[in-house]
């Protein structure tokens, strides 16, 4: 998803900010999603804040 005037730079790397209106067709993940992600990011994602959009 491309998000139109999101970007970083030297001076603040990893503090840009840019809010987005979730779509309708959105969903937490469910246990079985935390389980494969956690396979490869363990617990530097806050899984609580992940949404997964469906664009059908």
């Amino acid at each position: 998803m491309k998000l139109e005037g999101a970007q970083t730079d030297a001076d603040n790397i990893g503090s840009s900010v840019k809010d987005h209106v979730v779509e309708e067709n959105v969903r937490p993940l469910t246990a079985g999603d935390i389980a494969m992600a956690k396979l490869i990011f363990r617990d530097s994602v806050d899984y609580s804040k992940v949404k997964v959009h469906s664009h059908s």
